[in-house]
């Protein structure tokens, strides 16, 4: 297996579908997705909806804080836009927004809060319309196969100038870092948890900054933010565990109180998710 980014021959790592690129630091997995009806049936929405509303509002508010540095309103495509919630803060914002989601169940809940939104894949689905000062993948970008083509294709639709926001797990978080130390002592669960192994749509990538960045940089992009994002919320955190209905209740409880006990110290601690924006250099 060949890095995805610098295409240096990736070594095993800590699972048989695990792989990490000694050269660059970037992980990845082989996790197959499974059909998008798989998913609808191990998911509950309700739960999923009650146990991300809270952190991802809170989140999307810090990252229009920044956005709005680099883009004053316009049009933003947001991929993977799930419920449409970066959607509505966009729209609070003075932004003309457009989602694509790829499922059509959850592409329906954001159509229901009056956003439009192309049940599909970016970018087949926009059909020609390109154009836009903004794009964001918001937890998004780790999931797709070919991330040097979505970078590149992400650039294509972007206007000169134009702005690409990604918020992505980092392989640096400290909840990450915890999860690999378990797995050397025999416990699986929270790195198979953090690599959405049971889910329908596996974690393909761990980036580090350096890495993403650099892929970024060859794709036409140069970086004019890079910070963090908050991964967990202790409000609603045990909706986010329970709507996986394939993972059981201890589980989910060590889980619970692992996050629960760390989570005085998580301002100091390494952050688990990185939020990078790049902007299209006028040569590409």
């Amino acid at each position: 297996m060949n890095c995805a980014n610098c295409k240096h021959a990736m070594v095993s790592g800590l699972a048989s579908w695990h792989f990490l690129c000694a050269k660059c630091r970037l992980e990845a997995s082989t996790l197959e997705p499974a059909e998008l009806s798989a998913s609808d049936a191990a998911v509950d929405e309700v739960d999923r909806e009650a146990g991300l509303e809270h952190l991802r509002k809170s989140s999307f508010e810090e990252t229009y804080q920044i956005l709005l540095r680099f883009a004053q309103g316009g049009r933003l495509l947001d991929v993977g836009c799930a419920h449409g919630w970066f959607l509505d803060t966009g729209r609070n914002k003075g932004f003309e927004c457009l989602g694509i989601e790829p499922s059509t169940r959850v592409a329906a809940r954001g159509m229901s809060r009056g956003h439009r939104v192309l049940a599909g894949y970016f970018p087949a689905v926009l059909d020609g319309e390109d154009n836009f000062d903004v794009i964001s993948f918001n937890d998004v970008f780790e999931h797709i196969p070919d991330a040097r083509k979505t970078m590149l294709d992400a650039g294509a639709s972007l206007r000169e100038g134009g702005v690409l926001s990604i918020a992505i797990p980092s392989s640096r978080g400290i909840f990450y870092r915890l999860s690999k130390i378990l797995v050397r002592v025999g416990i699986n669960g929270p790195f198979e948890r953090m690599w959405q192994k049971q889910f329908s749509s596996p974690h393909l990538y761990y980036f580090n900054e350096a890495a993403l960045t650099q892929l970024a940089s060859e794709s036409g992009f140069q970086r004019v933010y890079f910070g963090h994002l908050p991964s967990v919320r202790i409000n609603g955190l045990w909706e986010r565990l329970s709507y996986d209905t394939t993972s059981s209740r201890v589980k989910n409880t060590v889980i619970f109180m692992t996050v629960f006990l760390l989570s005085p110290f998580l301002k100091i601690l390494p952050a688990d998710i990185d939020l990078v924006i790049y902007q299209k250099t006028k040569n590409q």
